[in-house]
């Protein structure tokens, strides 16, 4: 054996990882498996290129060894991408928290808060100032880069030749490293940040509900919106803004609240907070306007309450039309009545606000307008709902608006088959297929759409 070849084993060796090959060689098993543990086995020797040329030289056909284990390798390297990609989630959510939490804190600073709440801000401010931004960017980059050379490695493991793996494993833990050295201790600054609002309220100090907004918003970005800590802070904190007439925390507050409410389905409440957000604002209002009409889209799912909300809507619009509100307030005045079972009267407030909204917009407004129309005359004006959900269809493209682009999708699938034209409906398919795979969701497009 020529010394060139005998350096190239032995590195070859060196650089073999020796469990993570003996764990593969129980997982494919049979002759190929027995064959990985010789190798393995041929890494420790005390002269391991020598070793792993003797086990090579039984073989008839070495390739194949490389041809069973491509599964192993491909499972290793889609689990690293993947340990790759949470680290990259995890560094930019980091970096997002701390941006937003010391903006806050300066904002809420500017506030008359007395010495011990000051303190208490600053000591928080400190814990979020330890994180240094630029390294985490830097770490995204360093991720990004090395997702890159990973794909690169597993094009080279398909041609069946060397890669790095080991190189890759050592880089990866070091960023993990770095993530777990630039995070800061977050439920020591949920519990100063808690604390100073508790102490700015008991005090009096004037910026407590602000203080307690930014509390509660962080508490969520910390534990998730379903955390019944977070929930109860939410309801706590309306409670507060509505006694103390302050507008723009309980309409904040309010949408939170409303969500638990929504997700039980108590109408009646999601009604009621919509009426106690409206009544801090002046009528009229573009807010108060709007409060009015989710008031009404709730109460008109409760039998009793129907022909209330028809007459709160109809009062809601009358103030609407000189306002920035108008489209959006046709929009859901058109569900309301199509709740209420009045199709004509929701197809007439949904043509309008395609109408009206083509110049003043917005454009979301409009293509949910235009899928409510177009799934409401499918049956007796099969043209005209073509042409709505349509645009409906193209305006989630053109934005990227995913939850128009779901509900709208299928609705138009279905629409083109039932019309006979199954060349369209599979070029629909196609189109949101493809969108679906810019964010990964491509098979539960697909899925979704199979049903169609």
């Amino acid at each position: 054996m020529s010394d060139s070849r005998r350096e190239q084993l032995d590195q070859a060796a060196r650089d073999i990882d020796v469990e993570a090959l003996k764990q593969a060689a129980q997982r494919v098993g049979g002759k190929t498996g027995r064959l990985m543990e010789q190798v393995a086995e041929a890494a420790r020797a005390p002269e391991p290129g020598a070793a792993l040329a003797g086990v090579l030289s039984q073989l008839d056909r070495p390739e194949e060894v490389f041809g069973h284990a491509m599964p192993v390798v491909e499972g290793q390297l889609k689990a690293l991408d993947l340990r790759l990609e949470q680290m990259q989630d995890a560094a930019n959510a980091l970096a997002a928290v701390q941006t937003s939490l010391q903006k806050g804190l300066v904002e809420v600073s500017q506030e008359a808060f007395d010495p011990e709440v000051r303190a208490l801000l600053d000591d928080t401010l400190a814990e979020a100032g330890a994180v240094d931004v630029a390294e985490l960017q830097q770490l995204t980059l360093d991720l990004e880069a090395l997702t890159g050379e990973l794909q690169d490695a597993f094009a080279a493991a398909r041609r069946r030749e060397s890669t790095d793996l080991p190189d890759f494993e050592a880089r990866s833990e070091r960023i993990r490293q770095v993530l777990a050295r630039s995070t800061p201790d977050f439920p020591r600054m949920q519990e100063l940040l808690a604390r100073a609002a508790t102490l700015a309220q008991e005090r009096g100090n004037p910026g407590w509900l602000r203080l307690s907004l930014m509390s509660v918003r962080f508490g969520q970005d910390l534990l998730g919106a379903d955390h019944p800590e977070v929930q109860a802070g939410w309801f706590s904190l309306l409670q507060d803004a509505v006694a103390e007439s302050d507008a723009e925390v309980a309409w904040t507050a309010g949408k939170s609240v409303q969500a638990v409410y929504i997700d039980a389905q108590d109408w009646v409440s999601v009604a009621q907070v919509a009426s106690d957000v409206a009544a801090l604002h002046k009528p009229g209002e573009t807010r108060e306007i709007l409060a009015r009409l989710e008031q009404a889209l709730a109460m008109v799912k409760v039998e009793s309450l129907r022909e209330q909300a028809i007459e709160l809507t109809s009062v809601a619009l009358e103030h609407a039309k000189p306002t920035e509100a108008w489209t959006r307030a046709l929009l859901m005045a058109g569900q309301v009545m199509e709740q209420a079972g009045d199709d004509e009267g929701a197809r007439r407030l949904f043509g309008r606000c395609l109408m009206d909204g083509k110049e003043a917009g917005p454009v979301g407004v409009v293509g949910r307008a235009a899928l409510h129309l177009g799934r409401s005359q499918r049956h007796h004006q099969p043209a005209q709902a073509g042409r709505a959900l349509k645009l409906a269809f193209t305006i989630s493209r053109n934005t990227g608006d995913w939850m128009l682009f779901v509900n709208t999708a299928p609705v138009l699938v279905r629409f083109l088959k039932d019309q006979g034209d199954d060349e369209a409906a599979r070029q629909v398919v196609d189109a949101s297929v493809r969108m679906a795979s810019t964010a990964g969701r491509e098979a539960f497009m697909a899925e979704l759409l199979a049903s169609a």
